[in-house]
């Protein structure tokens, strides 16, 4: 059965639809029990309901309780842009060594995070999750304090032609945050080709001056390093040479051509699969050429 956090109650009495049809349809569809904030509708429910005066608090406990009760690790992937296709990569490359558990959404506000920590199992070794931090500190940190993340994982910081100085900065404020909900001896991954880079390491050392910072990028000082990247039009890949903590790595992506931010996402992608203990990635980059992901 399914546990309905039921968040949609204002919104349906406001477009003018019946409550109770709603819960009935979700009934049909699966859910055997509900949490609440309307006590007439937990009454006529006509399944389990359990009445709570915030049901976004409710579902916040909830997943925290779940989360610390799982050990397993966990990944967070942040950023101004790319974060879903950077999670998409680090999935499918540790599937290939891991119990993972990652979830899609349209969003990654607080109801998603929070859906996705309570749908944890004991038996899973790693949580990937995609947060959206926005320009509210104190909302990402929210997130982040939940998931008490090993990693953050940035795949971008750069700016949005769309948005002002002003509020770029305060984006990159709020990203650099999210470093204190990680865990005692947690790591950042950052991403220096982007835009907005020198940036972010600034605002994260101005939080914290020992938190570990590792770079993926194209200079030599970089502990990845994206060496080449070359398209075979024939075979619809891009064919990458990388440097991975003083190792060489060859492998193939199945990506567009135009897609010319992935082979460096991958990159990135693997220098956290050996940060999380995946010594070996020939498995992991095989699964790169897997076109469905």
């Amino acid at each position: 059965g399914q546990l309905w956090f039921c968040r949609n109650v204002e919104d349906w009495k406001s477009a003018g639809k019946s409550p109770q049809s709603q819960i009935a349809a979700a009934v049909k569809d699966g859910v055997t029990a509900v949490v609440i904030n309307d006590r007439e509708l937990a009454r006529s429910a006509g399944i389990p309901a359990y009445w709570v005066p915030d049901v976004d608090d409710a579902l916040y406990d909830a997943a925290s309780a779940v989360r610390a009760s799982v050990a397993c690790r966990a990944v967070v992937v942040l950023g101004s842009a790319d974060q879903s296709p950077m999670k998409d990569l680090l999935a499918r490359m540790a599937r290939s060594s891991l119990r993972v558990h990652t979830e899609s959404y349209a969003e990654w506000k607080t109801p998603q995070v929070m859906a996705s920590l309570a749908n944890l199992r004991l038996d899973y070794q790693l949580e990937i999750i995609e947060v959206a931090t926005g320009v509210r500190p104190n909302v990402a940190r929210h997130r982040l304090r939940a998931i008490a993340p090993d990693i953050c994982v940035y795949a971008s910081c750069r700016k949005d032609p769309a948005v002002n100085d002003k509020i770029y900065g305060d984006v990159v404020g709020t990203l650099a945050a999210c470093i204190d909900g990680l865990r005692p001896g947690g790591l950042c991954i950052l991403n220096s080709a982007s835009e907005g880079h020198d940036r972010l390491v600034g605002e994260i050392r101005a939080r914290s001056g020992d938190v570990a910072i590792q770079t993926f990028g194209l200079r030599e000082q970089d502990q990845a390093r994206l060496c080449t990247m070359n398209y075979d039009l024939s075979a619809g890949f891009w064919l990458i040479e990388s440097d991975i903590l003083g190792s060489r790595i060859g492998y193939r992506l199945m990506a567009s051509d135009d897609d010319t931010e992935a082979p460096l996402l991958s990159v990135g992608a693997l220098l956290a699969l050996l940060n999380l203990g995946c010594d070996d990635l020939s498995e992991a980059v095989g699964t790169l050429l897997d076109a469905e992901g």
